[in-house]
C-alpha cells in the first residue's frame, strides 16, 4: 500500500513539474533557513549546560546603593564567596573567576599578551566539568603561583600538551604549570585560555569587613547541595549583611543587597559588567522567522493545490467510484506533500554547504554541516521537513479525500468557497509577514547607524594604546614619551590610568553642599595635563590642568556637565570641594577643588548612558596606566611597527602591547548588526519565497480565467480593463496584510528600541517603503500572467473552451 502511494505521487509530481519545482524549491529555502536558525538556537540554548553540576550552579550578583543611586551589577567583592560558605551550610562549594588582561606571559622560547586568563579557587574542578589532558584535578590549583592551561594554550605556548611541571612567567612572576584541560567549549558564557592560582594573591581568603567594598572584576559562583535551594540562601543573608557588609557600608552611606541566577541562564543576563550576554528576545524573533519561514513555505504548496482542486477532482472521482476509501485519498495526498517536503530536505542540504560559511560569518560562530547530525538535531531536522509536508498537505489533503464522487463527476468548478477564502488569507498571511520583516529589518538599520554616527563627544580616530608596566614610574614613562615623540608620524601623546571605551573605576565622594558634604559615587580617571585636547574633549567652563602649577597635583579635578546636574552645582561648579580615599573610618583624606567643566562624553560605551566623571592629575605616589598616541592618517601599521621596534631595543622588559583604541558603534553593537543583517537576509527570503508562491498561483488563476478574459474582450474590455480587474482582486489583499503588519510591527520594533539607551524616533518611513516593496512586487508578479492572458485573442480562448 505505502509503495502504491509513493509510485503514485511521484507520477503526479512529475505529471505537474511546474509547480513541483516551485514548491520543493519553496519548501527548500523555508527548511534551509528553518535549520540555519535551528543551529544558532540549538547552540545559545545550549550554553553551560556541558557542566554535570549546572542546576545546582548559581551566579552571585550585587545591588550595589551608594550616594542615593542604586547600580546592578554582575561582579562582587572578592571574599564574598568564603564568607557565605562559611556562614551558611547549604553551600557546598564557591567558585571565583577574577578576570585579568594584558597579562606578560613568557616561556623560555616565546612572549605573550594574554587577555583571557582569570584567577580561580581550586574548588572550581570540583564545581564546573572539565576533561584533563593532563595532570589530576585533585590539587591543580591549591597552591599560589600555579597554573593550569587550556590544550591551545599548551601549544602556543610549548608546542605540546605534556607541560605538566613547566615554568611559565606572568607578569615577571614564576608559575608552575600543574595541569592542562580541553579548551572551554564555545558554548560556556566565561571563555579562558588559563586559569591562575586565587591562592596567589594576599587577601584571596581574607573576609575581613573591609574588603567587601573593594569590588574588583571578580565574579562569584555557587554551588549547592541538591536539598537546597537559592531561595533558602538569598533569605538568610541577614546575618552576613550585619557581620561583613554594614561595617564598611555604614561609614559610606552605602548597602549591597544580592541576587543569583542560575549558571544555565547567564547567558541571558544583560547586568553590567558581565561577559558577553544574548538577548532572549531577539532568539525568540528568529525562532518566529523560522516557523514563518516553514509556514510561508508551506502555504504556497497549500496555495497551488487548492487552486488546482479542479485538475485532480476527476482523479478522487474515478478512485472513489473504484472503491477507495477517504483515509485511503488523505494518505495519498499526504504521501504526496511528505514526498515533496523531503525531496525538498535534500535541495536544503545542497542550500546549507553554500550558505553555511556565510551564516556563520553574520552569527559569529562556526558551525559545520556535519553538526546536523547530532541526534538531537537531526531529529528536530526530520520533524521540521515532516511538519512542513504535513502543513502543506493537510487542508488540500481533507478537501480532496471529503469529495464527493457524484459532484466531482459533475462538470462544475470546483476551486471555490471554501479553498478560494482559504488561498486568499493564505496570501495576506505571507505577506504581512514579508512587510513586518522589511520593516524590522530597515528600522534595525536605521538604528544602527544612529549610534554608527552619534556625536559621541570626544575623538578617537587615528589613536593607538600603548599599555604600560606596573613598574614604570613617571619619570620612565616621561622618556618613553619623548623618545616615541621623535616620530614624524606621531602628532602627539597623553597619558592616563584609562582610556575611552576601557574600564572606569568608580569612587565614592562627599561633594560640598550649601548644608555640609553629600555622599555620592562618581567615574575617575588619572590623566595628564593633555588628555582633553588630546581627545578633542570640549571644556566649557573654567581651565585645564598645567603642568607648571604643582598646585594642580593631586588637588584639583575637572569634572563633566553630568557631574555638575549629580552635585546640584548648576549655579556654579568652580571652586566647589569634592572629597574622597576614606580610610577605615570612613574619613575621607583627599580633597580636590573643581578648576574646570568639560561638556559630556560617552568615555563609556553607548550602552550606559553618560555618567559623572572627575579627572585629576597624579598625586605623588600615582602613576599611569596607558600612553595614548594620536598618528597621522593611515599610519597605524607604520607607527605600531615603530613602537615595537623601540620597545624591544630600548624597553626590552616592557613587552610591547600596543591596540586601536576602538570606542564606539562597530565594537559594541556588533551583535545587534549581525542579528540586523540576518533578519534583512530572512526577510528576502520570505518575499522571495512569497513572489513565487504568487507567481504559480497567478499562473493557474489567469490560466483558469482564460475563457472569462476571452469573453470579456469580445464584450468591449480593455487589456488594460482586465488588468486592472486582477491587479484589484490581490490589491485588496496585500492592502489587507499591510494593515495587520502595521500594528504588530509598530508594537515590537517600539519594544526592541527602548532596550537602547540612545535610539531613533520611530517614524512610518520603514513601514511606508516596506509596503510599497510588498505592493510593487505583488503587482509586478499578478500583471506578467494578467497581460499574458489578456492579449491571447479570445476567439483562440474560446475555441480552446
Amino acid at each position: 500500500m505505502i509503495r502504491n502511494y509513493i509510485l503514485t505521487a511521484w507520477r503526479n509530481i512529475m505529471r505537474s513539474k511546474l509547480y513541483a519545482v516551485i514548491n520543493i524549491f519553496c519548501l527548500s529555502v523555508g527548511i534551509t533557513g528553518a535549520i540555519l536558525i535551528t543551529l544558532l538556537l540549538s547552540h545559545e540554548l545550549s550554553y553551560d549546560k556541558h557542566h554535570a553540576n549546572h542546576k545546582n550552579i548559581y551566579r552571585i550578583e550585587g545591588y550595589y546603593t551608594l550616594g542615593g543611586s542604586t547600580s546592578y551589577l554582575a561582579i562582587t567583592a572578592t571574599p564574598l564567596g568564603p564568607a557565605l560558605k562559611k556562614e551558611l551550610s547549604g553551600v557546598k562549594n564557591y567558585v571565583r573567576f577574577q578576570e585579568t588582561s594584558n597579562l606578560d606571559v613568557r616561556t623560555r622560547h616565546a612572549e605573550f599578551i594574554e587577555n583571557d586568563f582569570f584567577y580561580t579557587d581550586s574548588t572550581i574542578f570540583d564545581a564546573f566539568t572539565h576533561e584533563f589532558v593532563a595532570g589530576q584535578p585533585a590539587g591543580a590549583l591549591s597552591e599560589p603561583n600555579t597554573v593550569v592551561l587550556t590544550k591551545s594554550a599548551s601549544q602556543r605556548f610549548f608546542h605540546h600538551t605534556q607541560v605538566v611541571g613547566e615554568i611559565i612567567r606572568i607578569n615577571n612572576e614564576p608559575f608552575t604549570v600543574s595541569a592542562v584541560i580541553e579548551d572551554v567549549p564555545l558554548n560556556s558564557h566565561l571563555l579562558f585560555e588559563g586559569l591562575i592560582s586565587i591562592a596567589t594573591l594576599p587577601e584571596a581568603y581574607s573576609i575581613h569587613p573591609n574588603l567587601f567594598w573593594s569590588i574588583p572584576l571578580n565574579y562569584t559562583y555557587l554551588q549547592l547541595y541538591d536539598d537546597t535551594t537559592i531561595e533558602s540562601i538569598l533569605n538568610n543573608l541577614d546575618g552576613l549583611q550585619r557581620k561583613y557588609i554594614e561595617p564598611s557600608g555604614n561609614l559610606l552611606s552605602a548597602s549591597a543587597d544580592f541576587t543569583a541566577t542560575p549558571l544555565a541562564d547567564t547567558r541571558f543576563k544583560s547586568v553590567q559588567m558581565s561577559p558577553p550576554t544574548a538577548s532572549k528576545t531577539s532568539l525568540l524573533i528568529l525562532l518566529a522567522v523560522a516557523v514563518f519561514l516553514v509556514i510561508i513555505a508551506a502555504a504556497n504548496y497549500t496555495n497551488l493545490a487548492t487552486a488546482r482542486i479542479s485538475l485532480r477532482a476527476k482523479e478522487i472521482g474515478v478512485r472513489k467510484s473504484a472503491g477507495a476509501t477517504t483515509n485511503q485519498i488523505l494518505w495519498q495526498f499526504l504521501c504526496e506533500s511528505l514526498i515533496m517536503a523531503f525531496l525538498a530536505l535534500i535541495l536544503s542540504l545542497l542550500w546549507l554547504e553554500i550558505t553555511l560559511p556565510g551564516f556563520n560569518n553574520l552569527a559569529d560562530k562556526s558551525f559545520h554541516i556535519a553538526d546536523i547530525l547530532q541526534p538531537s538535531l537531526l531529529l528536530q531536522i526530520i520533524l521540521i521537513t515532516a511538519l512542513s509536508g504535513l502543513i502543506a498537505g493537510a487542508y488540500p489533503s481533507f478537501i480532496l479525500s471529503r469529495m464527493n464522487p457524484v459532484n466531482i463527476l459533475k462538470p462544475v468548478q470546483h476551486n471555490r468557497g471554501g479553498s478560494a477564502k482559504l488561498r486568499k488569507t493564505l496570501v495576506v498571511f505571507q505577506f504581512a509577514i514579508s512587510v513586518m520583516l522589511i520593516t524590522g529589518t530597515l528600522t534595525v538599520r536605521e538604528q544602527l547607524h544612529f549610534l554608527q554616527n552619534k556625536d559621541m563627544g570626544l575623538s578617537v580616530t587615528h589613536r593607538l594604546a600603548l599599555l604600560l608596566s606596573e613598574e614604570s614610574d613617571n619619570d620612565r614613562i616621561k622618556r618613553i614619551e619623548n623618545r616615541i615623540a621623535e616620530n614624524p608620524h606621531i602628532l602627539a601623546t597623553s597619558k592616563s590610568i584609562s582610556v575611552p571605551g576601557g574600564g572606569f573605576n568608580t569612587v565614592a565622594v562627599q561633594a560640598e553642599t550649601k548644608v555640609g558634604f553629600y555622599d555620592g559615587k562618581i567615574a575617575h580617571n588619572v590623566v595628564d595635563e593633555t588628555y582633553i585636547d588630546f581627545f578633542n574633549i570640549e571644556l566649557i567652563e573654567g581651565r585645564n590642568f598645567r603642568e607648571d602649577s604643582p598646585a594642580d597635583f593631586g588637588r584639583t579635578a575637572i569634572i563633566n556637565e553630568s557631574a555638575v546636574r549629580y552635585f546640584g552645582w548648576q549655579d556654579n561648579a568652580l571652586g566647589k570641594s569634592i572629597k574622597w580615599q576614606f580610610d577605615q573610618h570612613g574619613v575621607p583624606q583627599t580633597n580636590l577643588k573643581v578648576i574646570g567643566v568639560m561638556k559630556d562624553h560617552n568615555f563609556l560605551s553607548l550602552n550606559n548612558p553618560v555618567s559623572p566623571i572627575m579627572l585629576q592629575l597624579p598625586g605623588e605616589e600615582s602613576t599611569y596606566n596607558y600612553l595614548s598616541i594620536h598618528h597621522s592618517e593611515e599610519k597605524s601599521r607604520e607607527v605600531i611597527r615603530y613602537l615595537e621596534n623601540f620597545l624591544r631595543s630600548e624597553e626590552p622588559d616592557l613587552l610591547p602591547n600596543i591596540h586601536i583604541i576602538r570606542h564606539g558603534y562597530t565594537e559594541q553593537f556588533g551583535y545587534e548588526e549581525r542579528l540586523g543583517t540576518l533578519f534583512g537576509i530572512f526577510a528576502v527570503v520570505c518575499i522571495l519565497v512569497s513572489f513565487l508562491g504568487l507567481f504559480g498561483l497567478s499562473s493557474f488563476m489567469a490560466e483558469q480565467r482564460r475563457r472569462e478574459v476571452g469573453i470579456r474582450k469580445v464584450l468591449g474590455s480593455s487589456g488594460r480593463g482586465i488588468l486592472g480587474l486582477f491587479i484589484r482582486e490581490f490589491a485588496i489583499l496585500i492592502l489587507t496584510a499591510i494593515l495587520i503588519a502595521a500594528p504588530i510591527s509598530w508594537l515590537l520594533l517600539h519594544n526592541w528600541l527602548d532596550e537602547f539607551v540612545y535610539r531613533i524616533t520611530m517614524t512610518p518611513a520603514p513601514l511606508l517603503l516596506a509596503s510599497l516593496s510588498a505592493i510593487i512586487i505583488a503587482l509586478f508578479t499578478v500583471s506578467y500572467h494578467t497581460l499574458k492572458t489578456a492579449r491571447m485573442n479570445p476567439v483562440d480562448t474560446l475555441r480552446a473552451e
